[in-house]
Formats: structure tokens, C-alpha cells, sequence
């Protein structure tokens, strides 16, 4: 089912903004130890999947992709600190 462009938009943000949430205040080791907040996170980043393969444009797609970097990138960072 094809989805209006802003909500496939909206619901990638709130995926974002809820993978942020869930790990704020976790290191690498503590996220992996945690089989709960995992399942969590991977829901959202489906969502972020579904969201990319529906009606969006090239472009839509690619401001989401660098949105979900943003997110990815301060937990690579954080192990490779340790």
C-alpha cells in the first residue's frame, strides 16, 4: 500500500528520534547486552525501510539516509573508544 510522501517522512523521523531515545545513555557494550532495547532499535530502523521503499522521491530517500547516519554514527564512534 503507497503511503502520502510527509507521512512516510513523519514516520521516519519518529523512528529516528525514538532510536535516539532508546540509546541515549548507552555505551556500545551496554545496547548489545541489551536483547530488548536490540529489538527495539531494528523495529524502528524497518519502519525507516518501509518508509525509504514507499512513495518518496530520490531525493526524500537521501535526506533520510544521511538521517539515519546521524543516528548510526555516534555508536560506531563510541566503539571504536573502546
Amino acid at each position: 500500500m503507497r503511503h502520502d510522501a510527509n507521512i512516510c517522512i513523519r514516520d521516519a523521523i519518529d523512528a529516528c528520534e525514538l532510536i535516539l531515545a532508546f540509546t541515549a545513555d548507552y555505551s556500545l557494550q551496554q545496547y548489545q547486552a541489551d536483547p530488548r532495547t536490540k529489538a527495539a532499535v531494528e523495529r524502528e530502523f524497518e519502519i525507516i525501510g518501509e518508509a525509504l521503499n514507499s512513495r518518496l522521491t530520490p531525493e526524500r530517500k537521501a535526506e533520510l539516509q544521511a538521517s539515519a547516519r546521524y543516528t548510526i554514527e555516534p555508536m560506531e564512534q563510541e566503539s571504536h573508544r573502546t
